[in-house]
């Protein structure tokens, strides 16, 4: 099941880092690559931690057999969505991390240098 999901999520990838071309299809630096991976890693912490506060809620109440209602996994489930989304985002950037690379040796290869 993982390696299906894993597959489907490659191409959502690919097409995140598509739509990251409108802005530009290649970084200009290691600097730059750097700093927009970080940005994508720092929202994925943040939101693996709200995740992980909320599923302390609910193993409290799980616990205590208390109940435990909607509103907890559905908070759940909407920051996981939105950790799933940081992870395809920073998978991406990576992606075109190691595009930019190959770039960058290609140029360097013939004796060019980017306008």
């Amino acid at each position: 099941m993982i390696d299906a999901i894993i597959t489907e999520l490659c191409d959502i990838v690919e097409r995140e880092k598509t739509r990251s071309y409108e802005c530009e299809r290649y970084f200009h630096s290691t600097h730059e690559a750097e700093s927009v991976i970080r940005e994508e890693v720092e929202e994925l912490q943040e939101a693996t931690q709200e995740l992980t506060l909320l599923y302390k809620r609910l193993w409290g109440k799980v616990r205590r057999d208390a109940y435990i209602g909607i509103m907890v996994p559905y908070k759940m489930k909407q920051i996981a969505l939105n950790a799933a989304a940081e992870a395809v985002q920073t998978a991406a950037m990576c992606d075109k991390l190691m595009d930019s690379t190959r770039k960058w040796e290609e140029m360097k290869k013939n004796g060019k240098t980017e306008d």
